[in-house]
């Protein structure tokens, strides 16, 4: 099996609360959204 670990995976919209919970307010321990002109990190390890 031949794996890819170079290659970054657009995640928002499938389901990933690691960046789609960003900025939303559900639990209320969500991340705030970043700063105008930032992205978010992606640390999908615990996703």
């Amino acid at each position: 099996m031949k794996y890819d670990f170079t290659t970054i995976l657009e995640r928002r919209g499938k389901d990933a609360w690691a960046l789609d919970g960003i900025g939303q307010k559900h639990w209320g321990a969500e991340p705030d959204a970043p700063k105008p002109g930032f992205d978010p990190i992606p640390m999908w390890v615990a996703d």
